[in-house]
């Protein structure tokens, strides 16, 4: 059997290279397939693979939960989102970046719209669970065993950019993908890896809804004052959370745990 390391690579090259492969080459004209269910049979096999790919990783050293993992997802998942759309703005404020920030969609988008209810659509859902212990557990402290601390996470945030290219991938969704990476890192860091999966989770059930569904949150937000002053609420909390970080860092000097 494969030493750990051997394993990682491995996994590395499904993750990296086969879902950027399946969503440039396989998914496009899943509609004019011989098979009906085509779309279903290769995202039934992904997420079979995925789970083989974690199941490889078995005895990988175990991740620390930390307690209520959920509510820190929750307060701190409007922090993420405000994060990334304001280092977005500035980007487009200066014209680093021109393309638009929603890439259209691609060819599983369009098939979860059709069928909510599908292996599709679970996958779409799980990735989350599955992209979070690979990228932001054991990735980074892979990487870490040979490179500093903060190039292991910046390493494995810009890999898991890469996981997400598609045949119409823009560079604003691409750096999009890597400030959420990067954001999620510091989740796992401080909040331990439950809150990084409660937050993925939270922004992959937004997504499907909005494609599945067209559920507009932000709509719903303006409509809906309680809803609005919920997410305020979390936000403060998140923001709260962050200074105590900040704080802690100051304090005693070092790098997060």
């Amino acid at each position: 059997m494969f030493q750990h390391s051997g394993w990682m690579i491995s996994n590395l090259i499904f993750w990296v290279v086969l879902h950027p492969l399946l969503r440039i080459v396989v998914y496009p004209h899943w509609e004019l397939k011989p098979f009906i269910h085509s779309m279903e049979f290769m995202s039934a096999s992904l997420l079979s693979l995925q789970v083989l790919s974690l199941w490889t990783l078995y005895g990988w050293p175990r991740e620390r939960w930390e307690a209520r993992p959920w509510v820190s997802a929750l307060a701190l998942f409007p922090v993420v989102w405000l994060f990334n759309s304001l280092i977005l703005w500035l980007f487009m404020e200066f014209r680093l970046v021109q393309e638009p920030l929603l890439e259209p969609l691609y060819d599983s988008q369009h098939f979860i719209r059709q069928h909510p209810i599908s292996w599709t659509s679970l996958g779409f859902i799980l990735s989350a669970i599955w992209e979070e212990i690979f990228f932001r557990a054991w990735m980074p402290d892979f990487l870490q065993k040979r490179l500093r601390r903060s190039a292991a996470l910046v390493l494995s945030a810009l890999l898991f950019a890469v996981a997400h290219i598609s045949l119409h991938t823009t560079v604003q969704a691409l750096l999009a993908y890597f400030l959420f990476a990067l954001s999620l890192s510091y989740v796992r860091s401080f909040h331990g890896l439950g809150a990084a999966i409660g937050i993925h989770l939270l922004n992959n059930v937004l997504a499907f809804g909005s494609q599945a569904f067209h559920f507009n949150f932000f709509a719903e937000l303006q409509a809906q004052k309680s809803l609005l002053y919920l997410m305020l609420l979390f936000l403060s909390t998140g923001l709260l959370l962050v200074g105590r970080d900040v704080l802690r860092l100051v304090d005693k000097g070092a790098e997060a745990p």
